[in-house]
């Protein structure tokens, strides 16, 4: 997940820019939610520790202790501020992740063209 070409997007679990968040962002933009929590920002007990590529195609997701609610989500890049409060859009701040691949074919212009991960809201067990 690192970037040997200089910071493409800012990791949102590192910048300052993206607090207060409306839940706890974990590593390179992935959260976790469940109904056991409470504040507002919205506090779970549970929280995401550490986010590890393991294989090309899978990922490991560490929390810091077992979840305790029901309605368990893993997001991707979801969460974004309101508006008004720096909310928008954009590689440094708003709703974004860190994962991507390591394609190496360059554009027409010689930019890259990395395949980024999609944002996403999924249940889990």
């Amino acid at each position: 997940m690192a970037d040997p070409y200089g910071t493409i997007i800012a990791d949102p679990n590192a910048s300052p820019t993206y607090w207060p968040a409306l839940v706890h962002i974990g590593p390179y933009g992935f959260e976790y939610w469940d109904t056991h929590g409470t504040g507002s920002p919205w506090v779970c007990s549970t929280f995401i520790t550490n986010v590890a590529v393991i294989q090309p195609d899978t990922i490991r997701i560490s929390l810091n202790q077992a979840p305790l609610g029901t309605g368990r989500r893993i997001r991707y890049a979801y969460t974004a501020l309101p508006q008004y409060q720096g909310g928008s859009g954009g590689p440094q701040k708003g709703p974004r992740g860190c994962l991507r691949d390591s394609d190496p074919a360059p554009s027409r212009y010689g930019h890259t063209l990395y395949n980024w991960c999609v944002h996403f809201d999924l249940s889990c067990p």
